[in-house]
């Protein structure tokens, strides 16, 4: 090699500090050289690798708080779509007593939210997270060792209570930590997708006993993540018991939330039940809730932030309106498939735009999130009732009735009350007619 290259060039200078023959030389030169070669593909194939992976798990751990409430609802869900037919096959229950168990919950989850969402704002955050998770994550494993009804009302009251802890203080240290609230809950609904598809296949393949194994681990997750997050600023305040001005406030928006929701809740508790009827496998029914959470992220990570809070709440009754009539309408199972896209609408924009509703409008923002998830499990309670109670008697179809009415109710009550609050001008009226939108 060496001598080709001088035929080529003729001599070739070369400064070294080598005692060697000029072959010798020339070789150590060119190996030094394509050593150089060798360190700048490194360099260039580091630069596409932490571009590509580096930093997007970087991104993802800067936003582990949205993490925690991946894997929170994903715990949650894993479990609860998986109740009803577990206590159906396995403990022999009727849709009464599955009523019952889904009321229970309900009352213990209000208790819950209502009492922590007003401690939260008189001693600070994190540290109810901490006790949340770690509470949920041995609660939730409980579910996998019940024997008869009793046994499962009191766990499942237990789990109510448990996950009550943690949800208001996680909105309020978003709201502070200045995050995207609805980034942040398109994760949620992402666990909710997550959680329920493989509890689903957990249940396909084994039994629903290991899907609540399932829901414990990912609490474990929860709480490790959550040990991670930095503190947020926050003013502690003295907040009464029974806070009637954050009631008067929000009232309205409760009390819309409440009626939509509580016939959203009448469904859930034989919707299981009905699409087994209908022919549905426990798979497909993991896949059909997967369908709706899957549908809510990409509704709530792209849209809810660039609406209004009351634009949301309103498009979020009107869509309700409409899914449980098509609800009703249904009369196979895979026709619930494309009705998830809509449904998955009304839920995002009514939730995130109530959440931004009452972190906006109040500065006792755990307390009025915390009220919030409070009639979130009251209309578990009345969903439960009315739910149970109708398909014990009338039959599971009966049931989706009265939440298009309810629904309907809820959607009536918002637009007045908008109508009163906003202002605008009429074309051709000789008085204003106010509205604030």
């Amino acid at each position: 090699m060496y001598y080709q290259e001088r035929e080529r060039f003729g001599k070739m200078p070369l400064l070294s500090n080598v005692d060697e023959n000029p072959e010798t030389t020339y070789n150590l030169y060119k190996g030094r050289e394509q050593i150089e070669y060798a360190f700048n593909y490194l360099r260039i194939y580091w630069k596409q690798a932490k571009d590509n992976l580096i930093i997007p798990l970087q991104n993802a751990w800067a936003m582990r708080v949205n993490l925690i409430f991946f894997f929170a609802n994903a715990a949650i869900f894993a479990s609860w779509f998986y109740v009803p037919i577990f206590a159906e096959e396995d403990l022999g229950l009727n849709e009464f007593d599955i009523g019952v168990l889904f009321a229970i919950y309900g009352i213990a989850l209000l208790f819950s939210s209502y009492s922590f969402g007003i401690l939260s704002d008189r001693v600070g955050r994190k540290r109810f997270l901490y006790i949340g998770f770690a509470v949920s994550s041995i609660i939730f494993g409980l579910q996998a060792i019940v024997w008869d009804f009793w046994s499962l009302l009191v766990v499942r009251a237990l789990a109510g209570f448990s996950i009550g802890i943690y949800p208001a203080a996680l909105v309020a240290y978003v709201y502070e930590a200045r995050k995207k609230m609805g980034k942040f809950s398109s994760f949620g609904s992402m666990g909710f997708g997550f959680g329920a598809l493989i509890a689903g296949y957990i249940g396909y393949l084994m039994e629903i006993r290991y899907a609540f194994l399932f829901s414990s681990l990912l609490f474990v997750i929860s709480l490790i993540i959550a040990v991670h997050i930095p503190p947020v600023e926050s003013v502690r305040q003295k907040i009464p018991f029974f806070p009637v001005e954050v009631i008067k406030r929000n009232k309205m928006v409760y009390f819309s939330f409440l009626m939509r929701h509580s016939g959203a809740h009448a469904i859930w508790v034989i919707f299981p039940l009905y699409l087994l009827d209908l022919g549905a496998t426990v798979f497909w029914i993991g896949v059909i809730h997967a369908m709706n959470a899957i549908s809510q992220f990409f509704y709530m990570f792209f849209l809810t932030d660039r609406y209004s809070s009351r634009r949301l709440v309103t498009a979020g009754l009107l869509l309700s309106v409409l899914v449980f009539f098509l609800f009703f309408s249904a009369t196979v199972w895979w026709q619930f498939l494309p009705m998830q896209l809509l449904l998955a609408g009304s839920w995002s924009f009514l939730y995130v735009g109530s959440l931004k509703y009452v972190t906006e409008q109040n500065v006792e923002r755990a307390t009025a999130t915390g009220m919030l998830h409070s009639i979130i499990s009251m209309s578990m309670i009345l969903g439960a009732i009315i739910g149970g109670t109708i398909a014990y008697y009338f039959g599971k179809r009966v049931t989706i009735v009265a939440a298009f009415l309810l629904s309907v109710v809820g959607t009536i009550s918002w637009i007045i009350f908008e109508l009163k609050e906003c202002r605008i001008r009429m074309p051709g009226m000789k008085r204003e007619i106010r509205f604030r939108c």
